[in-house]
């Protein structure tokens, strides 16, 4: 059965206040958890953001349903948002909020010279950061992230294990870069010189912009020369659900 179960049980009160919906029932019932249409029982709450989400929604044995105002029917307890979707995204978010990190560096890390870290950083077991990089303010390293030299990085980043970022990368803040990802190398640049193939130097780099996610195992491919640039907000992922 596909279902997510909440830190505490919530009442409809308290998840209408959260993601600012119209309670339609009893403000005090009670949900456990999250669960798609087709699979919810008792105690369970499910988000409808479309007609067939809130045709199975109304008729299963969910408890209670977050749904828009032209979705809604009088059949359960329900709350009524502008957007389902969003409002989920908003319950999650504030119901589970990433593990704080503590403002530590492992004695195994490697750090280079010239390094700069701002406050609060973590820094996990046997990363390495390269000479003259720069970590901001609250960003967590995990284990086994490989960070070359002359990297910048800004604050409130979460670089997860075995991210490998090449020499001279940019990296803004709030990025959030996942397992096994690799920024900043070559891009494939040949030209036949009439006897062998002959490599042409990749001497730009990759700027990422603030409020980036990229997905596990993404490879970003510095510019021949100029940059690579991932604009504001962009969503990069390899990985099919």
């Amino acid at each position: 059965m596909s279902r997510t179960n909440f830190p505490s049980p919530l009442s409809l009160k308290r998840i209408a206040e959260i993601v600012n919906g119209e309670i339609f029932g009893d403000p005090q019932t009670v949900v456990t958890g999250l669960s798609e249409p087709s699979t919810a029982q008792q105690g369970d709450l499910v988000f409808a953001w479309s007609k067939p989400y809130a045709e199975q929604a109304f008729k299963s044995q969910a408890t209670a349903i977050v749904t828009s105002r032209e979705l809604s029917r009088p059949e359960k307890p329900h709350i009524v948002v502008a957007e389902p979707k969003l409002a989920m995204a908003v319950l999650l978010e504030a119901l589970f909020p990433p593990e704080p990190m503590p403002a530590k560096i492992s004695p195994t890390a490697i750090i280079g010279e010239g390094v700069k870290l701002g406050e609060g950083v973590f820094i996990g077991d046997y990363a390495v950061i390269g000479d003259h990089s720069v970590i901001g303010d609250g960003t967590v390293i995990y284990p086994h992230v490989y960070i070359g030299r002359r990297v910048q990085i800004g604050a409130n980043c979460r670089i997860y294990p075995q991210v490998t970022i090449y020499d001279g990368v940019v990296i803004g803040d709030r990025v959030i870069i996942h397992a096994g990802s690799v920024i900043g190398k070559d891009g494939f640049g040949f030209i036949w010189d009439g006897e062998r193939y002959r490599r042409i130097p990749q001497v730009g780099t990759v700027v990422i912009e603030d409020d980036v996610e990229i997905g596990a195992n993404v490879c970003i491919d510095r510019a021949t020369i100029g940059e690579t640039r991932l604009a504001k907000g962009r969503k990069l992922t390899t990985s099919s659900k």
